[in-house]
């Protein structure tokens, strides 16, 4: 997968694992070369010792980890394991940002007698198959997903299929160790630095993200730019697939839109732009969840 939105950071190899999808006009793809950002960091840290230098040797792994939900609340999703590594943002954890994200979507249910959480009928439609955790990290909002909508065994009547994203290969290995304690055959892992450029077969009805909107301590809203400008070639259209992405109230998601959607135009000549359906799903004095779909 391929596209033209720059890498921020360097993303970290894993050895066996999948080579990052560079962008095109990124300094990886531009030189060729392969990165090795984890491996000399990790040297670093491990004051030189090669033996030591290894993923296994900065797993972190902590028991009965919170999710979702307040300590001691029926409506919680909590992990008896959660793998992290050196690095992640908010540790690796829940942070409050994507917190107000799971509240927004989620819903205590009472007639549940396997789990006291699930999507929202507001969010979620029956005929849910595919879903998305964009920027996944860890894979904390994954692992809600697959929590509440259903894990893929062949006992369950409600298959769904989860995609989760990252341009980091340490992030992903840690979210496929997570998702992996529910059921890793009903997740696809992408390492790539954006959406692709080509539609997916199979679209998405939903995705939810919390992506980065700084680099280092700086505003830089390209990620989410490239992310609003090819959501056509992931998520299903005519307002049948839905987008919760959750931002800093100060983020101008729609002026972004805008602006990366208008330069497209001006540098590809497009006819058919891309054309999104943005409001306000749920917001607070610090955060907004934006509801995004696509009107054809």
């Amino acid at each position: 997968m391929n596209n033209k939105q720059n890498l921020y950071e360097s993303p970290r190899r894993v050895p066996g694992q999948v080579s990052v999808a560079h962008s095109p006009d990124s300094e990886d793809a531009k030189n060729g070369e392969n990165d090795f950002a984890f491996a000399l960091t990790a040297k670093v840290l491990s004051n030189g010792d090669e033996k030591n230098a290894t993923l296994e040797a900065f797993k972190k792994v902590d028991s009965n980890v919170k999710l979702f939900g307040a300590a001691g609340d029926s409506s919680i999703i909590e992990a008896k394991k959660w793998t992290t590594y050196p690095g992640f943002f908010a540790k690796g954890g829940l942070d409050i940002m994507t917190s107000f994200l799971l509240d927004s979507v989620f819903e205590e249910d009472v007639k549940s007698s396997s789990t006291s959480v699930r999507l929202k009928k507001s969010v979620c439609g029956d005929k849910t198959k595919r879903v998305m955790d964009f920027c996944c990290g860890s894979g904390v909002i994954g692992y809600a997903l697959l929590s509440t909508l259903g894990d893929g065994k062949k006992n369950d009547k409600k298959k769904v299929k989860l995609t989760v994203l990252d341009a980091d290969a340490v992030s992903l290995e840690a979210a496929k160790e997570n998702l992996s304690l529910i059921n890793e055959n009903a997740v696809d892992y992408v390492l790539s630095d954006g959406f692709p450029t080509k539609p997916f077969k199979k679209p998405c009805e939903l995705i939810f993200t919390n992506p980065p909107v700084h680099y280092q301590s700086k505003p830089d809203f390209r990620v989410l730019g490239r992310m609003l400008l090819h959501l056509p070639n992931v998520l299903k259209k005519r307002k049948k697939g839905t987008c919760f992405c959750v931002c800093q109230r100060y983020v101008p998601l729609e002026s972004v839109a805008k602006y990366f959607i208008d330069g497209d135009s001006r540098e590809n000549g497009k006819g058919n732009r891309t054309q999104l359906d943005v409001e306000i799903h749920a917001k607070n004095d610090r955060f907004v969840v934006w509801k995004i779909s696509l009107p054809s």
